[in-house]
């Protein structure tokens, strides 16, 4: 089986090495398959049928190789630097703030004017629709994330996206904080703050935020908005 494996491995690099070179696939996958035959059974009658089969083995080969080799050549993953990581953290903050409060461009009449008298506002036109929300949401959080929050804080009120008004607070000085990676794969990274409280007395609070690469977007937050406070 060994010997089978590594004669299959080494017929399907060359393989790849002549379709990359030529652009005759289809001639060159009956030449190496053809081989691949020869080889492998150390026969030269190839049957109609075996040579059907093998046809299918090694284009699913090629296939699956192929797509490994174009991920690891064009996708690579960029390191995620402290700076960056708290970058993301207060841009995240951002526009998680602006989403809980509804958007930014209302006037100040929409913005007094409620749905209902359960305290529910509707959202200002640039976040009055779902696909407006998960645009600007993905801009710094999975979408995952994203489908959380808007879960959580939107209503459907007269045939209108709404949201309850609510604050959020934080004693944190995330100014004066320092991370440290607790955790990394292939595509994830979780840092661990230390964040001091405003004001010398209080200790200082230790947050975790994962961080998740996108392909083609970059890094994305993949904790809950409110850990970003």
């Amino acid at each position: 089986m060994g010997n089978f494996s590594s004669k299959m491995e080494k017929i399907t690099r060359e393989l790849l090495l002549s379709i990359h070179e030529y652009p005759k696939l289809w001639g060159n996958l009956q030449k190496f398959i053809n081989k691949a035959l020869c080889e492998i059974t150390g026969n030269n009658q190839i049957t109609h049928k075996r040579m059907k089969y093998m046809n299918i083995f090694i284009i699913l080969i090629l296939l699956l190789q192929n797509l490994v080799i174009g991920n690891n050549q064009n996708q690579s993953v960029p390191e995620l630097s402290q700076e960056l990581a708290l970058k993301l953290r207060a841009e995240g903050l951002k526009r998680s703030s602006t989403f809980i409060d509804g958007g930014s461009a209302c006037d100040q009449v929409e913005r007094n004017t409620q749905a209902n008298q359960d305290g529910y506002y509707y959202f200002c036109s640039d976040l009055d629709t779902y696909g407006e929300m998960y645009q600007y949401l993905e801009e710094t959080f999975t979408h995952n994330i994203a489908k959380k929050l808007i879960e959580s804080v939107v209503v459907v009120i007269n045939n209108r996206l709404s949201y309850q008004s609510v604050g959020w607070g934080s004693m944190n000085d995330w100014s004066r904080a320092i991370g440290m990676i607790a955790s990394r794969d292939e595509n994830t990274i979780t840092y661990k703050f230390k964040v001091p409280v405003f004001g010398d007395d209080y200790p200082t609070d230790e947050i975790q935020i994962e961080y998740k690469y996108i392909t083609n977007k970059g890094w994305r937050i993949n904790s809950p908005a409110r850990l970003l406070r």
